[in-house]
C-alpha cells in the first residue's frame, strides 16, 4: 500500500486534536495504526467586525451610482418590471 499525504486543519482543546469542519477519514485512516504527522501553526483568521448591521451605511455609500434616463420608476414601477400596462 502506498502512503498517502492528507492535509487536515485541526484545532487542539481540551488536550485532544479535533480537526475543523466536515473531515471524513473513512477509508483513508485505519483504526490502530500509528501515523506521523507534522503540525505547523496556522495564524487565526481576523474575527469580521459587523459595523453596519443595519445596511444603511452601505446603501448610502450606493447612493446616485445607478444613472437612469427614466424619470418616473416609482410612479410606473410594474410596468418596467413585469411589462404590465
Amino acid at each position: 500500500m502506498t502512503a498517502t499525504a492528507l492535509d487536515v486543519v485541526v484545532v487542539f482543546e481540551d488536550g485532544v486534536l479535533k480537526p475543523e469542519g466536515n473531515t471524513r477519514f473513512a477509508g483513508v485512516l485505519q483504526d490502530s495504526k500509528r501515523y506521523k504527522a507534522h503540525l505547523e501553526p496556522v495564524p487565526a483568521e481576523a474575527p469580521v467586525v459587523n459595523d453596519d448591521p443595519t445596511g444603511w451605511k452601505t446603501a448610502r455609500a450606493l447612493k446616485g451610482c445607478i444613472t437612469s434616463t427614466v424619470s418616473d420608476a416609482a410612479r410606473n414601477h410594474d410596468k418596467y418590471l413585469y411589462d404590465a400596462d
